[in-house]
């Protein structure tokens, strides 16, 4: 049994941000990539290894301190290993004037995996936060879809200190393959915070191989659910989804202007 702890910290200054803090337990890595554009930073987390084994505990906070423009990504899905039950768990905080973009690995679980996952956001006033996480029914290539025993998906996001989004779903492999209507990957975003993503008419529709809609939230923000048919249909997705939240135009100063753009 393997517990893995990582803390990644951003800060703002004179218009660019920097991880003031990189702090990872393996096989958990942050790699900082240089050369970003004002005012961003650009930090990939990664899972050294073959995934998440069975006991293996997981757990991941994430801070764009006050002002900080954050992007943090991965390199590749994360593959959920069959056995004793497994957790991962992740935080995300923004400060006042923070946007974070958090686009972590897919969750890929083997026959066998019994995985619980949590997510817990907390939005200051005047900050954005956009959150975007794919879950697949299993190993396509092993003929594994729907051969997990469970997976729990928790989700809690706060704005302003109150409640945005709170979501629990706990699924066999077959009630998977049922709710998800036999599609391979299902992915859910969260836009949270005043900023165009926020609104559920800023969200794509008619990209190749993705079926999804977004709807309001009743606190503020939007929640977008979509069905992916391949992996690729899934990182053209989140390429487009970054690319359109991160233009200058989606700044707060030209919101007006901000359109999403597949690319």
């Amino acid at each position: 049994m393997t517990v893995s702890r990582a803390r990644l910290v951003a800060v703002a200054s004179a218009g660019r941000t920097r991880a003031a803090v990189l702090a990872a337990a393996a096989p958990q890595r942050w790699s900082n990539r240089p050369g970003a554009a004002p005012p961003w930073a650009e930090v990939t987390h990664q899972l050294v290894g073959d995934g998440i084994f069975g006991g293996d505990a997981v757990v991941t906070s994430v801070r764009a301190g006050p002002g900080a423009a954050l992007l943090v990504d991965a390199v590749a899905a994360t593959p959920l290993r069959g056995g004793a039950p497994s957790l991962s768990a992740t935080r995300l905080r923004a400060d006042p004037g923070a946007t974070l973009i958090h686009v972590p690995g897919m969750l890929i679980p083997h026959a066998g995996a019994d995985h619980a996952a949590s997510l817990a956001i907390d939005v200051a006033p005047g900050a954005r936060v956009l959150s975007l996480t794919a879950v697949a029914a299993g190993r396509m290539g092993m003929q594994e879809s729907g051969a997990f025993a469970r997976l729990e998906l928790r989700t809690r996001a706060t704005v302003a200190g109150q409640l945005a989004f709170a979501e629990r779903a706990v699924l066999t492999g077959a009630e998977f393959a049922a709710a998800s209507a036999g599609a391979p990957i299902v992915v859910t975003a969260l836009a949270l915070g005043d900023w165009p993503a926020a609104e559920p008419s800023w969200w794509p529709t008619g990209l190749p191989g993705v079926t999804g809609g977004a709807s309001q939230l009743r606190s503020g923000g939007a929640a977008y659910r979509a069905l992916c048919d391949t992996y690729a249909d899934f990182e053209a997705l989140a390429a487009a989804v970054v690319g359109a939240a991160r233009s200058r135009t989606c700044e707060p100063q030209f919101a007006a202007s901000c359109k999403f753009v597949t690319r």
